[in-house]
């Protein structure tokens, strides 16, 4: 994941975590990968 000029990028499986709808969601990911960012 990348910042340019302020305006966070996502990779693919980010955005697809933010864009879930209702229900139960299990993100698994290891440090340094993004998730208090996201």
């Amino acid at each position: 994941m990348a910042s340019v000029n302020g305006e966070i990028r996502l990779n693919p499986q980010q955005k697809e975590a933010i864009e879930h709808g209702t229900g139960p969601l299990l993100i698994i990911a290891g440090a340094g990968t993004g998730k208090t960012t996201v």
